[in-house]
């Protein structure tokens, strides 16, 4: 939900849903590192955010929740982007775009190609 609500732009109601996140405590633990680097980078805070998502992405793989570890590294992605991380963020994009075609979430594989397209097209410019 908190996605969705950044998403469509509306942060404020995301930060409300954050304060009422209610789960079992590892899975929350998870959860708060997902939510708050996603409002990290909801707020231009990339730093930040890289860290949390990073965080959640290793917690999402040792819970065997790949759909929420490939939204995390897609996000990592987009702040080492953002941080001009290319090469952090083509391994982290990378790995998330072989969780979301192995798991057929065309949507975010295609957000995933994206930018991966975005960076390949900012290597040649550059080379």
């Amino acid at each position: 939900m908190v996605r969705t609500a950044i998403q469509i732009g509306r942060v404020e109601l995301a930060h409300q849903l954050a304060r009422h996140l209610l789960l079992r405590p590892r899975v929350a633990e998870i959860a708060r590192w997902a939510v708050d680097a996603a409002l990290a980078e909801a707020n231009d805070d990339s730093i930040t955010a890289v860290e949390l998502y990073a965080k959640a992405s290793a917690g999402w793989a040792d819970f065997g929740a790949a759909p929420e570890q490939g939204f995390a590294l897609l996000g990592r992605g987009r702040c080492l982007l953002r941080l001009a991380r290319n090469d952090e963020a083509v391994a982290a994009l990378a790995h998330a775009r072989a969780i979301f075609a192995g798991s057929g979430m065309a949507p975010a594989l295609a957000d995933t190609d994206r930018l991966l397209e975005q960076l390949a097209a900012s290597d040649r410019v550059v080379s």
